[in-house]
């Protein structure tokens, strides 16, 4: 199927979707999430994944890149703190106790378990920063913190992905990239402003 024809199917439908979801209080989102899996290989088939392929990095990078115009680093050093208690409660002990039981009980190997336990676990910077938008709470201190700690989530789960499947050359880096991004935010932002 050409990939225009695709998008044009998937805007209608999700919509359509997302907009009979609305109207029964539900968040637009679960039926626009609804709509791809009955147009996806799952149910209909209609659409398949290589379908869709070349647009879904673009439509998470303007979700992405939203959001970044939205968050000033007052805010980010402002949630800094709250954002290490949510990610650590709602991502890293949860990850650590789910390969601690593949490991135990079901006799799965640490790095499996790792890779299975991070894939449950690690929140969706997509999913999770439409509904903080829809919700209206990208600018309250809320929002933020859901957002930072979505984020640091997702930065530790490279961070170890990294050190599983690249090593630590691709530690190295990743590290490298943090602590610029760290060094921009409390250095150079104090700095400037």
């Amino acid at each position: 199927m050409e990939t225009i024809v695709a998008i044009l199917i998937i805007l209608t439908f999700s919509t359509l979707m997302g907009e009979l979801f609305g109207r029964f209080g539900l968040e637009k989102i679960a039926g626009q999430l609804l709509s791809g899996i009955i147009l996806g290989p799952l149910l209909l088939n209609l659409i398949k994944p290589q379908d869709v392929s070349s647009i879904k990095d673009l439509a998470i990078f303007f979700i992405i890149l939203y959001i970044g115009i939205e968050v000033t680093t007052d805010l980010f050093k402002k949630g800094i703190k709250r954002a290490i208690i949510l990610s650590t409660s709602s991502f890293i002990i949860p990850m650590i106790l789910l390969s601690a039981i593949m490991v135990l009980v079901f006799k799965f190997n640490l790095s499996s378990s790792i890779s299975m336990s991070m894939a449950i676990a690690v929140p969706s910077i997509s999913i999770i920063s439409v509904l903080v938008i829809r919700a209206g709470m990208i600018k309250s201190e809320s929002g933020q913190g859901i957002l930072f700690a979505t984020v640091l989530s997702d930065l530790i789960a490279f961070v170890v992905l990294s050190i599983f499947y690249v090593g630590f050359k691709g530690l190295f880096i990743m590290l490298i990239v943090i602590t610029a991004f760290l060094f921009s935010i409390f250095i150079i932002d104090d700095n400037i402003h």
